[in-house]
């Protein structure tokens, strides 16, 4: 009996028909019959979308609450020169990331699960 979650599972990891087509013994063209008529290209698309839409939101939340509480140092008269100063720099160095970094690198992974199972992709 062929496990089409398993098979599933490693497409929507990454993996290629071919590499799955050899690990499971199962025929390409039957994975790839299975792959247009469930619309698994689609159904991969968006879950990475997701991923990095969820990513991007993560990031804008952080690099918010990080301006808001360096600015409470900034603002603070008691704060010495040397805190304010590291509080400076860090808002350049934040802001540089949420200005280079709203796209995940290549290599992002995330998890879903598929039928209570934890499944990792790239």
């Amino acid at each position: 009996m062929i496990d089409w979650i398993e098979i599933f599972i490693l497409y929507i990891q990454g993996e290629k028909p071919s590499y799955i087509a050899a690990k499971t013994g199962v025929e390409f063209s039957e994975i790839a019959s299975r792959i247009k008529k469930e619309k698994w290209v689609q159904k991969r698309e968006f879950l990475r979308e997701k991923m990095e839409g969820l990513f991007e939101k993560k990031l804008e939340r952080l690099a918010k609450k990080a301006f808001e509480q360096l600015e409470d140092i900034l603002s603070d008269e008691t704060a010495s020169s040397t805190s304010k100063m590291q509080a400076a720099k860090t808002i350049i160095d934040i802001a540089g990331l949420k200005k280079d970094k709203k796209e995940p690198p290549k290599e992002v992974s995330y998890e879903v699960y598929i039928n209570r199972k934890s499944v990792k992709c790239k």
